[in-house]
């Protein structure tokens, strides 16, 4: 069923069966990944491993996602095993400290892909799509893990920004929802593949 790619553990699990059904890092798509509670001892040992692997362990830093939930909700970051939470089903992910940036923001982008035959596999990828940026100017520094106006980038977190608040090139007069650029959804995009193609 479709609805086992909407929920993160069950990707999660699907992913990991065809990297090693197909061999291929084709899958190799997603950060180190655990279920929790269920994948907690090898949590332990990935996230103990990373600490002594690094001069500032303040820099281990992991996310975690309710497994059934949008929107942003229930996501935050942890760098400290004690605050990992067990009242529900959580993935936790390394988290990439790195990520690629547009003028200091995170970004995501959001393609549309129409699937119209599982067997024989038949998709169709829309010219169309759309980026969602963050609205405060991107640091991994541990005073900054807490704001998810630097770490999420779903517009219904952005959006209880107040556009007084953000940087000019983010403001949207008025229309709602914080974290987009001016202009229309093709120049968003043509902005951010320029920026990928320079990398």
């Amino acid at each position: 069923k479709a609805g086992n790619l909407t929920r993160k553990d069950t990707l999660k699990r699907h992913l990991a069966r065809a990297r090693a059904v197909t061999g291929k890092n084709l899958f190799n798509c997603m950060p180190v990944t655990f279920s929790l509670p269920t994948e907690y001892v090898q949590f332990c040992d990935a996230f103990s491993k990373e600490r002594d692997a690094m001069e500032d362990i303040s820099q281990n830093i992991w996310i975690m996602k309710p497994v059934g939930m949008s929107r942003g909700r229930g996501i935050f970051l942890i760098n400290d095993i004690q605050h990992v939470s067990f009242g529900d089903n959580f993935v936790i992910q390394k988290y990439v400290r790195d990520p690629l940036l547009i003028d200091g923001y995170k970004f995501d982008l959001r393609l549309y892909v129409l699937v119209t035959s599982f067997n024989p596999l038949e998709a169709f990828v829309y010219r169309d799509g759309f980026a969602r940026f963050s609205t405060a100017e991107y640091s991994s520094s541990e005073e900054s893990i807490s704001n998810k106006f630097i770490h999420l980038t779903n517009s219904s977190i952005q959006k209880q920004r107040a556009d007084a608040e953000l940087p000019k090139h983010l403001r949207t007069d008025g229309e709602g929802g914080g974290g987009r650029l001016h202009g229309d959804t093709k120049c968003a995009l043509e902005h951010v593949f320029d920026v990928l193609e320079g990398q």
